[in-house]
């Protein structure tokens, strides 16, 4: 099996980048954009501090919001007894008990649902002409 061709300069991994992979420039076509498309370097770091802003609201918005929704959906979904712990207080003074039914109804459940996205019908099907 041949190598895979090496990257191309300009590949994403040369280029500047102002957060988290977020590439705003491409190396050696800044000048010629620029002035492709009437833009002058105030307006281009305009949109660079936009752009960076928008990318810090976007990650304090998944931080303040989805992220903590996203964890304590996986405790309920692991019977995660400190979840519990917290959630009834009292009742976890008298009894470790932890509902995992809903954990058990996916986990029956997945094997069913494989089979109905990815079926016993053959993704590909060769058939040759002759021999050969």
């Amino acid at each position: 099996m041949p190598d895979p061709p090496a990257p191309q300069e300009g590949y994403v991994n040369e280029m500047p980048e102002i957060a988290d992979g977020v590439v705003v420039e491409s190396p050696g076509e800044t000048q010629e954009t620029l002035q492709e498309y009437g833009i002058s370097e105030e307006k281009l770091e305009e949109i660079r501090e936009n752009v960076k802003r928008e990318i810090d609201r976007a990650d304090h918005y998944y931080q303040e919001e989805i992220e903590p929704e996203v964890i304590r959906r996986h405790k309920v979904y692991e019977s995660d007894a400190k979840y519990y712990k917290d959630k009834f207080p009292h009742l976890t003074n008298i009894s470790d008990v932890t509902a995992s039914d809903f954990h058990d109804t996916v986990e029956w459940a997945i094997p069913s649902l494989i089979k109905v996205f990815f079926g016993n019908e053959d993704i590909c099907k060769l058939q040759g002409v002759n021999s050969e």
